[in-house]
């Protein structure tokens, strides 16, 4: 056995060895991350079009408006509690909501277990009711191909069972994972919209269609999340090995050649 062949079989032995820790122990982060994103709640909305409904003994009524500046304004009744959004001219006056579709939608929602609806839509049981409407924040009309997407603001409203108003103004992260809002100001009291939240997923019904695809979650099986760990040294420890495994078989494959020796000349 030439040198070679030796180093090839060791480089093989120690590189499948190596690939073979790396590769078990990043199936099992794979494994806790799924594991972990089955637990997590997923969800199911369903919008409403209609400018009356009725949720939880109370009438919801959603109505056009102005404000005193004369711009265009939504005004929501929710039981004894009244509130104005304000919102993007419609494009047209509709008796729906259906011109208001790419910034402005209520939606019925409900969280899924076990890839089932876990809620009574007859009885209207564990169903709960959110308006979420984009700000026309950096968006300007006298211009052309000003919108900017990283600055919209979303409004996410919870009206509760109990009478009550969750309303909370938010915006999604940049790709390095920023706010913002807080970028430009430190005070202020935007909130990140989580991934996998009930928020990110209804925020998505008050964009234009042309831009779901650009919101996608930062966090995978690869980089992880917050409760799981993520590939880590086990994505380039477990490639590097079977590299060097593909080399090391390499090296012994050649090693193995037999030459044959140059046949003498004589006279």
């Amino acid at each position: 056995m030439n040198s070679t062949t030796k180093i090839g079989l060791a480089l093989a032995i120690f590189s499948g060895c190596l690939g073979a820790f790396g590769a078990w122990n990043m199936a099992g982060r794979i494994q806790s991350f799924n594991a972990a994103e089955s637990i997590s709640a997923r969800w199911h909305f369903e919008r409403i079009d209609a400018r009356s409904t009725t949720f939880a003994g109370r009438t919801l009524t959603i109505t056009d408006a102005r404000t005193p500046q004369d711009t265009a304004a939504m005004k929501i009744v929710y039981g004894d509690n009244t509130f104005t959004l304000d919102v993007k001219e419609p494009p047209a006056a509709l008796p729906n909501l259906s011109a208001y579709t790419e910034w402005l939608s209520p939606l019925y929602f409900a969280p899924i277990k076990d890839g089932e609806i876990s809620v009574d839509w007859t009885s209207g049981e564990g169903v709960r009711l959110a308006i979420v409407n984009r700000s026309t924040a950096g968006y300007d009309d006298r211009t052309w191909g000003s919108v900017r997407v990283k600055d919209w603001i979303f409004e996410v409203i919870e009206l509760k069972t109990d009478g009550t108003i969750d309303r909370k103004r938010m915006q999604f992260r940049d790709r390095r994972g920023r706010l913002p809002a807080l970028q430009a100001n430190p005070n202020t009291d935007i909130l990140p919209i989580d991934e996998r939240t009930w928020q990110w997923q209804a925020a998505l019904f008050a964009v234009p269609r042309l831009q779901i695809s650009r919101y996608r979650y930062g966090s995978d099986a690869v980089r992880g999340t917050v409760d799981t760990p993520g590939m880590r040294w086990t994505l380039p420890v477990t490639g590097f090995s079977a590299m060097g495994l593909l080399l090391g078989v390499v090296m012994v494959m050649a090693g193995s050649v037999k030459r044959q020796p140059a046949s003498g000349i004589t006279t």
